[in-house]
């Protein structure tokens, strides 16, 4: 009789079965993307408020972004706007990825733990897209708390985010390096002279992790296949 997987094994079959059918179409893909090198115009006047969808502007400085960015906007203050990037995958990776239960592609697993602060000036180089409903944000804000304080997801929505990451081969802190550096470069280029890009470093632990942070596995000097 076959044994049925725990529920976190399934979740992380299905992300390293979605993982590496990424890869392979992005090695077939083109790297020939549009640069603009007239640097970054206002993509709209739209006042940006909490629960907006919105896409970023594709390229900056000659740089262009390897996919559309999409990213939601959990608070919005002043002097700071709150960002959360939507993933690649349609699956979570790890318990700080939720699944919103949108049906875009694109928009179907938010990356609470690469949330980052940026002037909300900055926000008008984007486009909006469409908006989360009450409940949804509620969500998802409720999950970033959970991100920040180091803490497991509520067991109502611990099915639908991620599994934990502990291994330190694991595929999945490869996805974690690129998709924080996308952020951070995006964020970047977005700044405006007069305003910040900040990174919660301190605050992105692996809620069931218990020693590493995302995007930074444990130090294996004498692995030959490691990268």
């Amino acid at each position: 009789m076959t044994a049925t997987p725990s529920p976190h094994v399934a979740r992380l079959s299905a992300w390293l079965h979605e993982w590496s059918i990424h890869e392979t179409l992005s090695h077939e893909a083109t790297d020939d993307f549009p640069a603009f090198n007239s640097g970054l115009a206002d993509a709209d006047d739209t006042l940006p408020c909490p629960g907006h969808i919105r896409l970023m502007h594709p390229a900056t400085a000659g740089l262009a972004h390897p996919r559309p960015i999409y990213f939601t906007i959990l608070s919005i203050h002043p002097d700071s706007a709150t960002i959360v990037p939507f993933g690649p995958l349609a699956t979570p990776a790890v318990p700080g990825e939720w699944s919103t239960g949108l049906e875009p592609p694109c928009l179907r697993v938010l990356s609470l733990w690469n949330h980052a602060r940026v002037h909300p000036r900055a926000l008008r180089h984007s486009w909006p897209a469409r908006e989360l409903d009450e409940q949804t944000l509620a969500v998802a804000a409720t999950l970033l708390d959970c991100v920040l304080t180091d803490s497991p997801p509520p067991p109502q929505h611990e099915p639908t985010c991620g599994p934990p990451l502990i291994h330190p081969l694991d595929p999945r802190h490869e996805y974690l390096d690129r998709e924080r550096m996308l952020m951070e470069t995006v964020c970047r280029e977005s700044a405006l002279p007069s305003g910040f890009y900040q990174r919660d470093t301190q605050n992105l632990r692996l809620a069931a992790e218990d020693r590493e942070t995302y995007g930074n596995p444990p130090e294996t000097p004498d692995d030959p296949n490691r990268t």
